[in-house]
């Protein structure tokens, strides 16, 4: 390319790039005379721009010139050009973007066609004012950096784009340009010598998290993620929530499916309204904020921002949200919904406890849920790329009903509550619920998801920690053990969660929180305060043992345990003694019209098809239609699909959710069966009602410099 009296503007994501593109050009011209930034900024009158206090200025080389009289005079054969790099960090440093690139703009057009002075800009990506609102257009050359060895290609850098994927099962937002300047940054020669370095996941948080200033009402928007990327991560949104949310299948299946829906709308420009509107009814504690926060770090390109109506209970909250109109005080600043979805219009907005907002608010989700807000300051603010997500402990379901059913449920038991004393609450109409997408009920938590949740919890809170902190190594040591323990069946982890599960469904209104209250207090405090007070005495290879009971209540037989198979094929039974081997688990057979006393049976696997037809529905009413106090498991053959799908969801209406699928690996079967054993055990303990008053954990009384284990005694007190 031939330089010429043309301004340029070279933009690519990677600094380096830029730079060394903008040198190649200038090494070509050898009868150019050029400027480099800040000095320009104070001899041509441009520090309106309030660019701060100027450093001093560069040593000057064989090419650059500060003597500005001879630069202005210099003859016509000469090209004058002043270079300005990387504007996009001196834009973003103040809270008006696209103001500052309006007036540099401006003063580039100015210098450019009175005097003949033209400019070299590097940026980030297009500021859209340059593209947009430009007179002088045809004065601009656009250079893309990133067009040639910033991608990485489709064969020579394969091992990269690996790596690329991989990175993007941890930060979902992770892009091309971000390897390349881990690359740069850490000269790693392959995507093995980069993975090696400890500091490689803080280095891409901090790059995700300095992106968050390019927005994209300043920048052309760009696409950092490949179509095939954005479809198979809306794809595996339905697992990732199921492995992180326990207990709410029904409503994370409701959800993912709503998020295939709106990817899969018509364009943006025939579409006004939000992506998707969503109403969370149900219990404190179940995982509603936790859904909005993980959907927002999985889809690609959105960002997360939580609002709690409970602080917009007057009549100066729509103020608060909107933003003040011109000429008040900290107008400027804008609303705290409508400023961050302007300047960026992807978000997961969540409006938390929306039962305790002031009834103005309501009059302002009529115009939110049509797609569009005007701000305090006049300004449009468009809302069709968001999901909004509503929730609310209000409307809860006494009971499971069907999927067609429960919208309704829920919408009655909205409108029958009544105000809140001594304020106008927000009150739930007609006209508010039918603007809303989707109504998912969420449901309180059984013993057995709590366990769940507080074994994940005193992973990601103790071990993890310890063992990367410290050194120390935790283990969990159950006495006396019951029989079943030996044999495999029962495990000391499941006991020992059990525990804390009980401990928290003794005040189930509090869901999870209550949980984690417990455990923080009885368990996490006293084993923080240890490694902190002994931590010069612990040494990396540490163990910490930690010593309990489980036979607790005294109502169950931990000796042996029964397993009925209700199956049209016999031969089932033999498959699955071959493949769960042992001795404490016995299997009774039954075919689908012998089913009878099942009050000594722990577990419920039914098949659903006999000769290939569906027999479940007749089944079900003979077993006790849901209201079995242990679990039942449904156990089919059926392949991945529709009808598997279909099933599912059929058979979530009747109160089952555990499926086991014939045809997964051995080890994943025998895994899921002996979960569901331990979960009928503590369904007994449940149901025993023995309430825990405390629970004490005794310390080791000495350690000494070269001891390398500490035992911790928990003691269960029941009242």
């Amino acid at each position: 390319m031939t330089l010429r009296a043309r301004n340029l503007l070279f933009h690519g994501k990677v600094e380096a790039a830029t730079k060394e593109r903008i040198r190649q050009e200038l090494d070509t011209q050898k009868d150019i005379l050029f400027l480099r930034w800040p000095l320009p900024f104070k001899t041509f009158r441009l520090d309106r721009l309030d660019i701060g206090p100027l450093p001093k200025p560069p040593s000057t080389d064989d090419k650059e010139t500060f003597c500005l009289d001879s630069f202005l005079r210099d003859s016509q054969s000469q090209a004058k050009y002043i270079i300005l790099e990387d504007i996009h960090t001196l834009a973003h440093s103040r809270q008006d973007p696209g103001g500052f690139y309006r007036e540099l703009l401006g003063a580039c057009n100015f210098y450019h066609r009175r005097h003949g002075i033209a400019f070299i800009l590097s940026c980030a990506r297009i500021p859209v004012v340059f593209a947009r609102e430009n007179p002088f257009i045809e004065d601009w050359d656009f250079v893309d950096c990133n067009a040639h060895g910033t991608d990485p290609g489709p064969d020579g850098d394969a091992p990269w784009r690996d790596l690329l994927l991989s990175l993007r099962q941890t930060h979902p937002q992770a892009a091309w340009h971000h390897v390349a300047k881990l690359r740069e940054s850490t000269g790693a020669p392959s995507p093995e010598d980069l993975m090696k370095d400890p500091s490689l996941h803080d280095r891409l948080r901090a790059m995700i998290a300095s992106g968050s200033l390019f927005h994209s009402d300043v920048y052309i928007p760009d696409h950092p993620f490949p179509e095939d990327y954005a479809g198979d991560t809306i794809d595996r949104i339905q697992a990732h929530l199921e492995s992180i949310i326990i207990g709410q299948g029904e409503a994370i299946q409701k959800v993912s499916e709503a998020t295939l829906l709106a990817y899969h709308e018509p364009p943006p420009e025939i579409r006004t309204r939000p992506k998707a509107v969503f109403l969370f009814a149900g219990p404190s504690g179940v995982g509603k904020t936790r859904i909005c926060q993980e959907l927002a770090r999985l889809l690609p390109g959105y960002r997360f921002l939580q609002i709690n109506l409970a602080e917009h209970n007057d009549q100066a909250g729509v103020n608060k949200l909107i933003g003040l109109g011109r000429g008040y005080e900290d107008s400027e600043y804008g609303g705290i919904l409508t400023e961050p979805v302007r300047l960026y219009p992807r978000h997961v907005i969540l409006f938390d406890e929306l039962d305790h907002a002031h009834a103005s608010v309501l009059h302002l989700f009529y115009k939110l849920f049509e797609g569009e807000i005007m701000d305090g300051r006049g300004r449009v603010v468009s809302f069709r790329d968001c999901f909004i997500i509503m929730t609310t402990n209000k409307g809860q379901l006494s009971e499971r009903l069907p999927a067609a059913l429960q919208r309704r449920a829920v919408e009655e038991a909205l409108m029958k509550e009544e105000k809140g004393p001594g304020k106008e609450a927000l009150s739930f109409t007609e006209a508010f619920l039918g603007r809303i997408d989707s109504v998912v009920p969420f449901f309180p938590l059984k013993p057995f998801d709590m366990a769940r949740i507080a074994e994940n919890y005193f992973r990601e809170a103790i071990l993890i920690p310890f063992e990367e902190r410290y050194g120390i190594r935790l283990a969990l040591r159950c006495e006396p053990q019951p029989e079943l323990m030996h044999k495999g069946i029962l495990s000391a982890e499941s006991a020992f969660f059990e525990i804390w599960a009980m401990f928290a469904m003794q005040s189930p209104e509090q869901g999870a929180r209550r949980l984690f209250q417990l455990m923080d207090e009885y368990l996490m405090k006293p084993l923080r305060l240890f490694a902190i007070r002994y931590g010069r005495l612990v040494k990396p290879g540490f163990e910490i043992t930690l010593r309990f009971s489980a036979l607790w209540p005294p109502v169950a037989d931990y000796d042996e345990t029964t397993l009925l198979l209700i199956d049209d094929d016999p031969g089932e039974r033999d498959r699955l003694e071959t493949l769960l081997n042992t001795d404490g688990l016995r299997i009774v057979w039954s075919d689908f019209e012998g089913i009878q006393d099942l009050s000594d049976v722990s577990i419920v696997l039914l098949d659903l098809l006999r000769d290939g037809e569906m027999v479940w529905k007749g089944v079900l009413p003979r077993i006790g239609a849901g209201q079995l106090p242990i679990p039942v498991c449904s156990y089919s053959a059926l392949c991945h699909g529709p009808h598997l799908d279909q099933l599912k969801s059929s058979l979530w209406e009747h109160g089952f959710f555990d499926h086991i699928e014939k045809t997964q690996s051995a080890d994943t079967m025998k895994e899921q069966i002996l979960a569901a054993i331990r979960e009928s055990y503590l369904m007994r303990k449940a149901a025993a009602g023995q309430r825990i008053e405390r629970v004490d954990l005794e310390p080791p009384f000495t350690i000494s410099p070269g001891d390398r284990s500490a035992q911790f005694t928990m003691q269960v007190v029941l009242s």
